[in-house]
């Protein structure tokens, strides 16, 4: 859904189109820190013994290879449907931006995943040493703060502080395995949990409006608001967090067997999606009708596409590797 919707974010116009783009793109930006907080609840848990060579053998192997083989599939997609050869003539031709940016701009998850997998053995100890796992949320806070404040007018003394911690996703991201862990483990009231969703939806609007705002001033989708580095971010990833947490208990069985079904494949829906979007996702589709609608119902063709392709790969012995 957000790569669907920041297709529709991303045409800036400010016609009805774009603001409902602009409003699937702000309630979906939890996504990825969520998935990184549910990976560090599940690394960082005591219970769960992981050796050094685990690590580089059962994860970031996995990962080195997903990333290296589906970077390969994009390219030869990219080059075969969309390349024009004589882009070759042009002085400021770059590979990079000219091939490869536009078809795999999600796998950049992939290096920073095999990064924070190769810092849990560090983690597990800050993790498990209160005081400690106190101390590094506290600073990791401070950075989103900086991170979120440094381009405001009335807190220019940010931006001395800035240099510290930009676009230091290893920092930001490390902070959300922490923060999922601590979480996971933390009891809490009924009370808590208002709260806790009150800063989410404050989070969400922050990011609504500012990105408006933003975007209107500069006549050009402008997403600083929706950067995963900000406070606004971490608090509606932490309260989208929370209610899973409170929900899971109360999702009946065959709920809990279909996840479980899933589960396995979602890992290739993810690497294989994007291909779908450059099929699905074209803008004669989103606006057949209301894009209130067709957002969504390109979201579920996507993912029924990616699935059905992931099933079909992983029966293949020598790729389902690639896919799990």
């Amino acid at each position: 859904m957000l790569h669907v919707a920041h297709s529709e974010f991303s045409l800036f116009s400010l016609r009805g189109d774009w603001y409902v783009g602009l409003g699937y793109d702000s309630l979906c930006r939890w996504c990825v820190p969520v998935f990184v907080m549910i990976s560090g609840a599940l690394f960082l848990n005591p219970e769960k013994a992981i050796g050094y060579r685990s690590i580089y053998k059962k994860y970031v192997s996995r990962l080195l290879l997903a990333y290296v083989f589906w970077t390969l599939v994009y390219f030869i997609w990219a080059l075969y449907f969309y390349f024009d050869f004589n882009v070759f003539n042009n002085e400021s031709f770059s590979l990079k931006q000219t091939l490869l940016a536009p078809f795999n701009y999600h796998l950049w998850f992939l290096p920073l995943l095999m990064a924070i997998y190769l810092l849990i053995p560090i983690m597990r100890k800050v993790a498990h040493e209160k005081k400690l796992l106190q101390y590094a949320l506290v600073l990791w806070l401070v950075f989103l703060l900086v991170s979120s404040l440094h381009y405001l007018e009335p807190f220019k003394l940010a931006k001395y502080f800035y240099p510290l911690f930009n676009k230091n996703f290893i920092i930001a991201f490390s902070g959300y395995f922490l923060l999922g862990y601590f979480l996971s483990q933390q009891p809490f009231s009924k009370k808590q949990r208002l709260w806790v969703y009150l800063l989410g939806g404050m989070g969400v609007v922050v990011a609504l409006v500012g990105t408006f705002f933003l975007s209107k001033n500069a006549g050009e989708a402008e997403e600083r608001y929706f950067d995963y580095m900000s406070l606004q971010v971490a608090a509606m990833s932490a309260a989208v967090f929370v209610l899973l947490k409170q929900l899971e208990p109360k999702c009946g069985k065959g709920i809990l067997k279909s996840l479980g079904w899933l589960r396995k494949d979602l890992f290739g829906v993810y690497l294989t999606h994007v291909i779908w979007i450059n099929v699905i996702n074209t803008e004669s589709f989103r606006h057949c009708c209301s894009e209130v609608i067709t957002l969504p119902l390109i979201t579920l063709i996507v993912f029924l596409l990616s699935l059905f392709t992931t099933k079909l790969i992983r029966l293949v012995p020598y790729l389902r590797k690639v896919v799990e």
